[in-house]
């Protein structure tokens, strides 16, 4: 198969790109050797822009105790990516994931339990209200004046990840020159598949005099982000694994006796718009008191407004067996669980239903921080503040969804039933007039096969020019009914895996420093104390609503439900046999909904177009089905329901010392912390849904008290050469889940019983497992040249302690009528015995004005750095080997090449990682789903029209790069995300 097939051009590119380094290196040390300027002419060159920003981040990594690395923002409002998250990838052994092509979760040297903080203290952001991980697309970057990424910890941070922690820096009003001072910017974006031109922008003010100033800054964005996706039915383009079956026989069909294959449930194609409304706003007084007291107060909010618009089409087994495609060209992959396993690179599909579908996942975010802090620093040896920091932020999650389908229910084994209002002269057949009565009488009624192959770059459909019998008579085609909207009902429509997370901060810290004389070992001491608490709930739910005139309630209101079930049942006697009714009467398409015929899938192939439902209807789900149905219900999740209070004391301890060429940190951090979670108790399985009764609450109660230890050296072998080493001991709360979910199910319609039954189920948290902890080695060598360039070597090593890595326990679980049919192995989490990361990070950032005085060349800046970082955990693929931690590529190349000369400047940057570890399935036998490497190419460029205005364009995945992702062999296609190439032209201003 090929595999991303702009692979062959990215490759050329990233040659290109390296050899343009290599070129313009090797010129400019060319042109220095024959050149005869003195270092005097060197330090008389004039620093902005790129060279600026540049220099800047050199020097805080020169000056820093610990580990670490930096970006600067070059001007106000002017690091040069949407979120924040895509200027921290920049960094050496920074990786992150992205969001409808924005940049969105963070991780650092492969693991992604990475604490965030502001300005020195943690920061609660809301997409990371239950987990350790940031999530970063509602952040703008230009709110920040930088960021500062800490590989190693000391023990006055208070607060420290696994592998790092990001401190993001925001402007303060004594960063301005006295008077008043204004920033701004206006830009227009442009997505090449959206072609919609979105508005984005920010501004700053700020007023100072020589004791006190204020300062307010603003960001704004609406873009319209275009997200292609085929390939399996995972319902979302997470690589969640639990959607594939991994034990399939259908190889003696295909002449492969004795064989497995991967089984998907269907397989898809959509597209999906994603509309992001994101403000940001900053506001800050700071005041010198006198006497060497200063005070600080700042306030910072985010808020977003997320609505992923999806359409589609999809075909599947309808939930009825294994058995519904064959594969026609297959690769053997080897021998594995006692039999040989086969990848699928084209297969025949029976599609028992082949439909269109809607789905709408908004999300709100929201969160707002404040500090206040009081300082003091005279000049004498006694400094020190007093701290208090406060957050809340909240995420909110509304899902709706609605199936087109073409099937008159014949070929899905449907036969629905309905009361006399809807009989429309049909026969009766109940005693009270109800009639057995298709949904769709113009659908097809035979199965349709289909073709599906993955051998090119992109997916190939075929198959949808065969005849199919069916309402709209002999010699019809699939495409004839895909075109036709009389052909359509709804399937379904629900409104399920709602959320309200909710959380709450306090911190309160007291922080001394007492300066010693010179002439001894210990230069001076810190001391601090803080007190934290972290309170967070999340509550999720489904909607139901009622039907008929008994009310039952029904989360999925659809064709395929039948109300024959539990303490609610409605419908009449047949034959002298009690029938149910159908949840969902026969409703067309655009019944209650805005339709339009959709064709653009992205750059799958083969696949006509289908009348789908506007996404937009369900912007507001809950109106909608209040509208539709008369009113909703939510019923409450109870095992993925739950509230956490963390409370976290911490104290520590550290002496700062120099001697010789020698200078460092050595402390303790102790932290005594208690956690109290509440979780629900899943009761019996509540009809015509997808969740349970709620039977009570059980709250445990855990603590511990935690001695961490650090130490930083660093050794100025030369004037320009450090030496760094460092040893820390760290711990991180686990993803809250982990201990607050309790049991969540699974189900799906059992055609012989007639009802829905429980064919997964999870048990999310387990209060008992410990949090995050690992022992970190660093070593480092830096070399500094000049004002802006310099050359860096680090070696790193991790120990996890302690790890928390899939299982699963069986447990049996009562259908509906009460009886207990069956055994069900149910995932969970259970402590794993750890693993280890290790790596090596190689930078140069080098302005080539530091070796050579002037000419073409001395414009000319590199900014490039090569990570290598494999990984290795306890838990076992299909296979038997170890697995590397999730979400860590081994491999990490960023190279940007800028250059700037008088009022140009320009900037081309690339990004590349190596595949990664997405999923580990646990339901279908331990298959794994990985990313397949990946590249992205950005440039932007300005000129400065004046001193006060600069016009300037970028261009973000200008290659149009996209996500590929294989189950368990590079040979088993399962699917790809394909995000545009966007671009703007913007107006920056300063007066």
């Amino acid at each position: 198969m090929k595999r991303n097939a702009p692979n062959f051009q990215r490759s050329l590119l990233a040659s290109s790109i390296a050899s343009c380094l290599v070129a313009v290196a090797s010129s400019a040390v060319a042109q220095d050797a024959a050149s005869n300027s003195d270092s005097m002419m060197l330090e008389e060159v004039i620093v902005t822009g790129h060279r600026l920003a540049q220099a800047s981040a050199i020097n805080l990594k020169r000056d820093s105790d610990n580990v670490m690395d930096g970006i600067v923002a070059d001007d106000i409002g002017k690091l040069p990516d949407v979120t924040i998250a895509d200027s921290l990838q920049r960094i050496p052994g920074v990786q992150i994931t992205r969001s409808a092509g924005e940049g969105d979760e963070v991780s650092i040297r492969g693991l992604p339990q990475v604490i965030t903080q502001m300005n020195g203290e943690v920061y609660l952001a809301a997409g990371s209200i239950t987990k350790t991980q940031p999530s970063m697309s509602d952040i703008p970057s230009q709110l920040f004046k930088g960021a500062d990424v800490y590989k190693s910890s000391t023990a006055n941070m208070a607060t420290a990840g696994i592998t790092g922690t990001i401190n993001l820096k925001t402007r303060r009003p004594f960063d301005f020159d006295e008077g008043m001072s204004f920033a701004a910017n206006a830009e227009a974006q442009r997505g090449m598949e959206t072609e919609e031109t979105d508005p984005a922008g920010s501004a700053l003010f700020n007023w100072r005099n020589d004791r006190m100033g204020v300062m307010l800054s603003g960001a704004y964005a609406n873009p319209n982000l275009a997200n292609y996706y085929n390939g399996f039915n995972t319902g979302e383009p997470s690589g969640d694994a639990s959607w594939v079956n991994g034990v399939n026989d259908w190889g003696p069909s295909a002449g492969f006796p004795d064989t497995n294959a991967i089984a998907p449930q269907g397989v898809v194609a959509w597209n999906q718009v994603t509309e992001r409304e994101r403000i940001g706003l900053n506001a800050a007084f700071q005041a010198d008191l006198g006497e060497g007291f200063e005070v600080v107060a700042e306030v910072f909010h985010t808020e977003q407004e997320e609505y992923n618009r999806k359409v589609g089409m999809s075909a599947t087994n309808k939930w009825q067996g294994l058995d519904y495609f064959t594969g026609t060209k297959v690769t053997r992959t080897g021998d594995f669980t006692d039999q040989e396993w086969v990848a699928i690179q084209e297969m025949d599909i029976a599609a028992r239903r082949v439909k269109s579908f809607t789905q709408n996942d908004s999300f709100n975010r929201d969160s707002t921080n404040f500090n206040l802090e009081l300082n003091y620093d005279d000049g004498g040896k006694l400094t020190g503040g007093v701290r208090y920091v406060s957050g809340s932020a909240s995420e909110e999650k509304r899902h709706g969804y609605n199936e087109g389908d073409m099937t008159d229910g014949t070929a899905t084994g449907l036969n629905p039933f309905y009361p006399a209002e809807f009989c429309n002269g049909a026969p009766a057949a109940g005693d009270q007039g109800g009639c057995f009565l298709s949904p769709n009488p113009l659908g097809y009624t035979e199965i349709p096969h289909l073709t599906y192959n993955t051998e090119g770059s992109h997916p190939r459909w075929s198959g949808f020019d065969n005849q199919v019998v069916g309402g709209l008579g002999a010699g019809a085609t699939l495409r004839d009914y895909m075109s036709n909207l009389d052909s359509y009902n709804i399937g379904a429509f629900s409104s399920e895996n709602n959320w309200d997370k909710e959380a709450d901060l306090d911190v309160f810290r007291v922080d001394g420093s007492y300066e010693f004389d010179e002439g001894g070992f210990f230069t001076s001491v810190d001391v601090g104390i803080r007190s934290a608490r972290n309170q967070v709930s999340e509550e999720r739910y489904h909607l139901f609503s009622p039907f008929y005139d008994e009310g039952c309630q029904a989360q999925w209101k659809a064709t395929d439900v039948v109300l024959n079930t539990g303490a609610c049942t409605a419908g009449e006697l047949v034959n002298g046999e009690f029938q149910g009714y159908t949840v969902l009467p026969p409703t067309r398409l655009d019944q209650f909904n805005n339709v339009s015929f959709v064709e653009d899938f992205g750059p799958v192939q083969g696949v006509p177009g289908v009348w789908a439902v506007d996404p937009s209807d369900y912007d507001d789900p809950e109106a909608f089905h209040n509208e539709v149905f008369g009113s909703t219900t939510k019923a409450i999740i109870p095992g993925t329901s739950y509230d956490i209070e963390r409370r976290v004391n911490t104290y520590y301890l550290q002496g700062n010392f120099e001697y010789g060429i020698m200078r460092g940190n050595v402390g303790l951090r102790v932290q005594d912390w208690e956690l109290t979670i509440k979780q629900n108790v899943a009761g019996a399985g509540i009809p015509y849904g997808n969740t349970n009764v709620d039977d009570g609450d059980v709250v445990t109660k855990t603590d511990d008290v935690e001695y961490l230890p650090a130490i930083n050296l660093s050794f100025e072998l030369t004037e320009d050469l450090i030496l760094r080493a460092a040893y820390t001991k760290n711990s991180v709360p686990l993803d809250l889940n982990l201990w607050g979910d309790g049991l969540a199910i699974q189900t799906s319609l059992d055609q012989d019983l007639g009802f829905f039954v429980v064919n997964q189920a999870s048990l999310g948290g387990n209060p008992d497992l410990d949090p995050w902890r690992s022992d970190n080695w660093d070593l480092s060598l830096e070399w500094y040249y000049g004002d802006a360039s310099m050359l860096s070597a680090a070696l790193f090593y991790v120990d996890v302690e302690s790890f928390v890595q899939a299982g699963t326990i069986p447990m049996q679980f009562a259908d509906p009528d009460g009886v207990i049919r069956r055994t069900i192995n149910v995932d969970t989490n259970v402590q794993g015995e750890g693993g280890t990361i290790e790596g090596v990070e190689l930078a140069a950032r080098l302005a080539l004005s530091d070796f050579v005085s002037d000419g073409f060349f001395s414009g000319f800046g590199i900014d490039a750095n090569y990570t290598y970082s494999p990984s290795e955990q306890e838990q076992l693929d299909i296979g038997g080997d170890k697995l590397p931690f999730p979400e860590n590529s081994e491999d990490q190349l960023n190279a940007v090449l800028w250059y700037e000369n008088g009022p140009f400047q320009a900037r081309l940057a690339y990004n590349y990682r190596s595949k990664r570890l997405a999923e580990t399935g646990r339901t279908s036998g331990n298959l794994t789903v990985w990313q397949d490497d990946i590249d992205y190419v950005d440039v932007q460029a300005s000129y400065a029209i004046n001193d006060q205005f600069v016009v300037y364009v970028s261009g973000t995945n200008i290659t149009e790069s996209y996500e590929e992702y294989y189950m368990e062999w590079e040979d088993q296609y399962a699917f790809q995300n394909y995000y545009e190439a966007r671009y703007a032209l913007g107006l920056r201003m300063k007066f």
